[in-house]
């Protein structure tokens, strides 16, 4: 290390270049072994008769290396600056009022999630955990949601992909843009494929699981993925992906995901209903995500936004029963507005006979299926109008009848 250290000096010094030896700008790192019995007592470098400092960590072109390479102190950086940034766009937000859902949604992605996004590839799967909390209370901002949300219904109707899902996406383009590049890094990832680095194979994995999905629709065989050779598959096209390719990929693993969990959840007896309708239209491919089925609008406001939300999650009393208690014993319940027996969220937005208007029939006479009305809604963009006009009327209903000039008037008198 002192001979290059000499040699880069000596090539400096010939073109005229001066090498900046202070803290934070030129510094020597120990990458450490797996051998724990290894002592090693790193040399003294030195450049230009200053002596080079070594470090725990450093920071390389934005990203935190540290000298067991597990990123954790980078994941707590960007965590912070995550939770000031999202701190000051939901500052002036609360359930009632502030910026809408679409709002929060765009602010979110282009200025929130990319600071993750960066380098995500290289730190990001192994610190999900950090992240558990700040991802759950995004998911409770964005709705404005009164309970724990439903997460994958809710992340399903803000299309907002969980973090696992975004980073083996981002990890497909990275790997793919290295297998395009030069001969130096694709001699690199040759290397990696034999080496008995279990993180790093993983990565080659999930590129390789891109690249046979790809290849099965363009109606060639499916090989096993440990079988597939990324740098003669034969198709020199494949590592070459569109936008559009990336976001089916993106859904296709998503609905995996939801598919996968829903087998676990029903195999340890968990009776989930939501999240079973969502993986058998998710697996028959009939939901898809898009920006023209997304069900917020620019022009609604957040209130409205949160009532639309706590019907679809069923996390609200407003609209009667909640959703968990559709198809149980509804006789119990009785609907304030038409004093029926059978109160549930259907009823109030179908089928009640006290409120009417032309989106009640409009709405009932699109929808195809009224035992999945909700996701009938979520998928089909015509649907959406009449179902949004319905939740504002109802929600204007029950602020009539609740006004909170009386209640406040009333809790004073008390």
């Amino acid at each position: 290390m002192q001979k290059l250290c000499d040699h880069l000096s000596q090539w400096c010094i010939n073109n005229k270049l001066v090498i900046n030896c202070d803290v934070n700008k030129t510094e020597a790192i120990i990458l450490s072994t797996n051998n724990p019995t290894s002592h090693h007592t790193p040399p003294e470098l030195i450049i230009n008769n200053k002596t080079i400092r070594y470090v725990k960590q450093t920071r390389v072109l934005g990203l935190i290396v540290d000298d067991e390479l597990n990123f954790k102190e980078h994941a707590q950086q960007k965590l912070k600056e995550c939770n000031k940034k999202w701190g000051l766009i939901t500052r002036s937000t609360n359930r009632n009022q502030g910026l809408n859902v679409r709002s929060l949604t765009l602010l979110l992605k282009t200025t929130v999630l990319t600071k993750i996004h960066y380098a995500a590839p290289l730190w990001l799967k192994e610190n999900l955990e950090v992240y558990r909390a700040f991802w759950n209370n995004v998911i409770m901002k964005v709705t404005g949601a009164m309970f724990n949300p439903h997460r994958e219904l809710t992340e399903l109707v803000l299309h907002l992909p969980p973090l696992e899902i975004q980073v083996e996406t981002l990890t497909v383009k990275f790997l793919c843009k290295a297998i395009t590049g030069n001969d130096f890094i694709s001699s690199l990832l040759l290397q990696i494929e034999g080496t008995a680095n279990t993180e790093l194979c993983n990565k080659l994995m999930t590129v390789k699981r891109f690249l046979i999905w790809k290849d099965s629709t363009h109606g060639s065989t499916r090989t096993p993925v440990r079988n597939w050779d990324i740098l003669t598959h034969g198709n020199p096209a494949l590592p070459h992906y569109t936008k559009e390719e990336i976001q089916l990929y993106q859904q296709k693993i998503w609905a995996e995901r939801i598919i996968n969990r829903t087998l676990v959840r029903n195999h340890t007896s968990s009776n989930d209903e939501k999240a079973s309708d969502i993986a058998r239209r998710m697996k028959a491919g009939v939901l898809l995500l898009d920006k023209d089925n997304f069900i917020f609008n620019n022009n609604t406001t957040k209130a409205e936004d949160s009532y639309i939300m706590d019907y679809l999650l069923g996390s609200s009393d407003i609209f009667g029963s909640t959703r968990s208690s559709i198809d149980r014993d509804a006789s119990l319940n009785v609907c304030y507005f038409c004093n029926n027996p059978g109160d549930t969220p259907e009823h109030q937005l179908l089928n009640c006979k006290e409120v009417k208007e032309h989106t009640h029939s409009n709405l009932k006479s699109l929808l195809q299926n009224d035992c999945n009305y909700v996701e009938e809604i979520v998928e089909n963009a015509e649907l959406q109008k009449p179902f949004i006009d319905r939740i504002v009327f109802l929600k204007g209903q029950h602020e009539f009848i609740l006004d909170p000039e009386d209640l406040a008037i009333n809790t004073s008198t008390t």
